[in-house]
């Protein structure tokens, strides 16, 4: 451990002399590659692996520097704003008149490229966004800097590498980038040189990952456009990367991502408009024809997933079908077998089908070149995963069959399902429609009984115990096995007893499995002659008469033994009338799930002989309202707040360490977590459908943003319309208790249940609450040893004290682990009206005033402050603003600019 954290030191001290010494590039590339070879060996704590990203940002900058000034200074000179001509046309004659300091910025973008690996290397191999945030998001910024200005001739490969670096990012943490979806919207749109093909795949997969992430976020009913406020809004900047402190938790298991073809039913809702989603997908559909194969495979990739969970039509891949199906490209082919697998019937006709099944292979090859075809699936089936997969699977062996029955070709199907099967018991419903099928287009075909045939003497052969758990699979076969004239029963008979014998499955009574075991002795009653079974037979079904539990299934067998002794089987076999004989019941499947379950005439015989409930009627204009409770309004002046002589005050409190009785104070329980926000619940007129006067068992159920705490369920017992018609006083009240985990605005979804007057239970999406950046501040509050001493005096010195001490925890490059920062901002408030604003809006959280500049201080949960102070500057307000969290200073610079409109 010592000899590691040794090389550790010696390397970071070799990577300070890189940043400062002249060497050649070589010698600086062979040492990144060493750097990223050995990350795990090198970097032992976060330390190490800030001091190495720092590093590495100071050998990037200063030359990525000299590449923008480049661009620019031959931009303006080389383009004026009455030039026409397309900046593809122009750029051989930049490249022409380059400069020996242009040359040389050129040579630099392998090494600038390599810079920018190696830290996204040590970013993902260190687990930096768990450990060091503010570091992971200082690297980052690197990177979004990077690919921000688009059309850059001079640093093309610089910003492919930057777009790669990002897209593993974000293959790492699926839905780290989804927050600026919409800013690489626009730059995928707005570049147009050669490696816009890295900001399209950079974009899909952002936005696949999105829509998967709304997905898994949203109990409730998602917001009608917040799939285009995805793609549209820009609510947050390109930079920085905004992060909530437990974001390992909120982003997407890696494990999703890497399923693109997964059988699970997530879609959005048929409210979310997909108008922006569509003209992305159009966007990227037009642009597809210029992508290479690499670029084609993962944007057709992350694409198709993203229509599948917008349920949209997937004709706008029809276009790409004939360019497609004759590529010599094996990974262009994929795509469209991909294609196939993803939308089924949806997207390809039999021609398509059958076109493709003949680019696999000539229509009489062999069979083993059109079996390894099937190898990808193949290895997912033998690994036991069903679903589509297992159902694309016997699909493509169904045409093959079909195309190639006279061939070689049927007995490796047959050896191949005979091998799944065995394995795989779970299969068996896919196994019986694929010889269902297969009868059907060749009735003589023996496939299906060689296969019955090998399959039954399988499961009869097998212990008991190995049967059990997939008992109904192996009944099912056998019955269908039965139905084969030429199968000898006798096997399966002292299989059944067997089974019943040893098995709990007499003392249980299941009416399934008793279903199941009745079925097999009808198959063997209605196909096999009476002659050779009776005594088998007619033991097993008067076994399951005196023991099965199920009266049901006692009854059935006592029926059939009658038929076995007293009908011939030749009466059996042709009387139509016998087919009453079979089980009352059959259980009917779509597409291997089971659906319901029916009697011989086609009712329905699931439910109960109680009436079943109606379901839940949803309301879609919705006649009750939250709104908000209005706080009283505050009292006093900030002439009532101008700090006296603070001399002697200042030196008792310093001398008895006000700061660290704040602190202590801080991490104790003076403040509040929560933010408690108090509603009327009433009733509108805005429905269109007549209002009940009155509702019962009202359940609020609140969409818990990732960024705050859960809410917990309201509950209210009953509310009338008589006494809750307006939101006023008398009106019903709530208090929803908000805790963020971060400071920062959002917006909580709502959706209420209740009962009526006739019992029927109803749900409608309420408005969403908003809960505003200044909902969350708190008064600073003075420390109990200090309230003896005169109060104003108190809340300024604590002010001065935590502003220097925000000061010395601020971030900055000697301390880049430092959370704090300071900012000033001008507003376009003139200082008479600031003053009457901050009386209206701010005032409790002033701690000192005079006629020239106050001071407010103000504590915002879990545990962040922000301290703000207003001085005039001519007709301006200037703003200086100190916070030991620096991720907030975007939010208070937007929340003060909003007093400059208004009014007065």
């Amino acid at each position: 451990m010592a000899d590691a954290v040794r090389r550790s030191i010696d390397y970071y001290a070799k990577l300070r002399v890189l940043c400062h010494e002249n060497l050649p590039e070589n010698v600086k590339l062979q040492m990144l590659f060493l750097l990223q070879e050995k990350v795990s060996s090198l970097f032992l704590d976060s330390l190490s692996v800030e001091c190495a990203l720092q590093s590495l940002k100071e050998m990037f900058l200063p030359v990525y520097k000299v590449m923008l000034e480049l661009y620019l200074s031959q931009a303006s000179s080389n383009f004026s704003p009455s030039s026409n001509a397309p900046w593809a046309d122009t750029v051989p004659n930049l490249r022409k008149d380059m400069s020996p300091y242009s040359l040389i910025a050129q040579s630099s973008q392998i090494y600038l490229s390599q810079i920018l690996v190696t830290g996204t290397v040590i970013l993902i191999s260190r687990e930096t966004l768990e450990n060091s945030q503010e570091v992971f998001v200082d690297f980052v910024e690197v990177l979004t800097d990077v690919i921000d200005l688009v059309n850059n001739p001079y640093n093309l490969l610089v910003r492919r590498t930057a777009c790669d670096c990002l897209w593993e990012l974000e293959l790492s943490y699926p839905g780290l980038l989804h927050a600026k979806l919409d800013h690489l919207y626009a730059k995928c749109a707005a570049e147009n040189s050669p490696i816009f093909q890295s900001y399209m795949v950079l974009f899909v997969t952002i936005l696949r990952h999105a829509m998967e992430l709304l997905l898994q976020e949203s109990a409730n009913r998602l917001d009608d456009n917040c799939v285009n406020s995805l793609l549209t809004s820009r609510t947050e900047p390109l930079k920085p990367l905004y992060l909530p402190k437990d974001i390992t938790k909120q982003v997407l298991p890696v494990t999703i991502q890497a399923r693109a073809l997964s059988s699970r039913s997530l879609t959005l809702p048929e409210n979310v408009d997909s108008k922006e989603l569509k003209r992305a997908v159009s966007f990227l559909m037009d642009n597809i024809g210029f992508l290479n194969t690499t670029g084609l495979f993962h944007v057709m990739f992350q694409l198709m997933q993203c229509v599948k969970l917008a349920e949209l039509a997937p004709n706008m891949f029809k276009s790409q079908f004939i360019t497609w199906v004759s590529t010599t490209d094996l990974s262009v082919f994929h795509v469209l077998l991909l294609l196939k697998l993803k939308f089924l019937d949806d997207l390809f006709l039999e021609g398509d089908e059958l076109l493709l099944l003949h680019r696999q292979g000539p229509s009489h090859s062999a069979g083993v070149p059109l079996m390894q075809c099937l190898m990808p699936l193949l290895k997912r089936v033998r690994q036991g995963i069903g679903g589509k997969t297992v159902v694309a699977l016997f699909r493509i062996l169904f045409w093959y069959y079909k195309h190639h029955w006279d061939s070689e070709l049927e007995r490796e199907i047959y050896r191949l399902v005979l091998s799944i099967v065995t394995d795989h018991p779970q299969f068996i419903p896919n196994t019986v429609d694929l010889l269902n099928s297969v009868s059907a287009i060749t009735p003589d075909s023996k496939l299906p009984t060689d296969l019955l045939r090998s399959l039954s003497d399988h499961v009869v052969s097998q212990p008991v115990e190995s049967i059990l758990p997939n008992l109904t699979h192996h009944l099912k076969l056998l019955s269908l096995a039965m139905r084969g004239s030429d199968i000898q029963p006798s096997p399966t008979m002292r299989f059944l007893i067997q089974i019943l014998d040893k098995a709990d499955i007499v003392r249980n009574g299941d009416w399934t499995v008793g279903n199941c075991v009745l079925a097999v002795c009808y198959s063997i009653l209605l196909h096999h002659n009476s002659s050779s079974t009776i005594t088998e037979l007619g033991n097993l079904l008067l076994f399951i008469c005196a023991t099965y539990r199920d009266i049901d299934i006692r009854d059935r067998a006592r029926f059939y033994y009658c038929l076995l002794t007293n009908v011939s089987s030749k009466k059996i076999s042709h009387n139509p009338k016998s087919r009453v004989a079979e089980p009352t019941s059959r259980l009917t499947l779509n597409r291997g799930r089971l659906v319901r379950m029916v009697d011989r005439n086609g009712d329905d015989i699931t439910t109960s002989t109680f009436p079943v409930p109606p379901p839940v009627k949803h309301i879609s204009s919705p006649f009750l309202k939250l709104t908000r409770v209005p706080r009283p309004k505050f009292e006093g002046s900030l002439t009532d707040l101008k700090s006296s002589d603070l001399g002697e005050t200042k030196e008792f409190i310093s001398r008895k360490g006000l700061l660290d009785q704040y602190l202590k104070m801080v991490d104790g329980n003076a403040y509040s977590k929560e933010i408690p926000i108090k509603y009327y619940v009433h009733f509108t007129d805005s429905a269109t459908l007549p209002i009940p006067s009155i509702i019962y068992a009202l359940v609020l159920k609140f969409h818990t943003e990732r960024r705050y705490k859960k809410l917990e369920d309201i509950h209210i017992s009953y509310l009338s319309a008589a006494k809750s018609t307006s939101p006023s006083e008398g009106c019903y009240v709530i208090t929803v208790n908000f805790c963020p985990l971060d400071p920062v605005p959002t917006v909580f979804k709502v959706r209420v249940t209740f009962s009526d007057e006739k019992g029927l239970t109803s749900a409608m999406q309420l408005e969403n609450l908003l809960v505003q950046f200044s909902d969350l501040f708190n008064p600073l509050q003075v420390p109990a040893y200090f309230k003896t001493t005169p109060v104003a005096s108190v809340k300024a010195e604590l002010f001065s004290v935590l502003w220097d001490h925000i000061v010395k925890v601020q971030r900055t490059s000697e301390y880049p682990t430092g959370t704090g920062a300071e900012s000033i901002i001008s507003l376009s408030v003139k200082w008479s009206t600031m003053r009457e604003i901050l009386e209206e809006y701010l005032l409790p959280f002033v701690m000192s005033a005079s006629d020239d500049e106050v001071q407010l201080g103000i504590f915002l949960p879990p545990c962040q402050h922000l301290l703000l102070k207003f001085h005039p500057l001519k007709d301006l307000t200037v703003v200086s603003m100190a916070t030991d969290d620096w991720r907030l200073l975007q939010l208070v610079e937007s929340y003060l600019r909003q007093f400059e409109h208004v009014s007065r």
